[in-house]
């Protein structure tokens, strides 16, 4: 798949497990579960799967926070690499975002 410039697809771990968008960079809205300090950020994605991201070291983890993570997606068997996070505040809603994202025609 290409990918327009300036345009990142919203996904979740089911499509991350396509093989769809390896290769790309992607938005993963998701929330914050563990970070060992060395580099590995785990998350719960938008629909429930888990998923690791490799961070800078030094990365501020706040456990349990809603973010965006706009980050390269080499394959869906490697962690995601982390180039910019977005806290999206306590109030938003993962199953409904994972709604939203697995709608017919969204993506990007």
């Amino acid at each position: 798949m290409s990918q327009p410039d300036g345009a990142f697809p919203r996904v979740n771990l089911a499509m991350i497990k396509s093989g769809n968008y390896d290769n790309l960079i992607i938005s993963l809205v998701c929330r914050t579960v563990e970070y060992n300090g060395e580099g590995i950020l785990q998350v719960e994605c938008a629909d429930g799967g888990p998923m690791s991201v490799t961070v800078d070291e030094g990365y501020q983890f706040v456990p349990n926070k809603i973010v965006e993570i706009m980050g390269h997606l080499a394959d869906g068997e490697q962690p995601l690499q982390h180039f910019v996070t977005r806290d999206l505040g306590d109030g938003m809603a993962l199953d409904t975002y994972n709604d939203m994202i697995t709608q017919e025609g969204c993506g990007y």
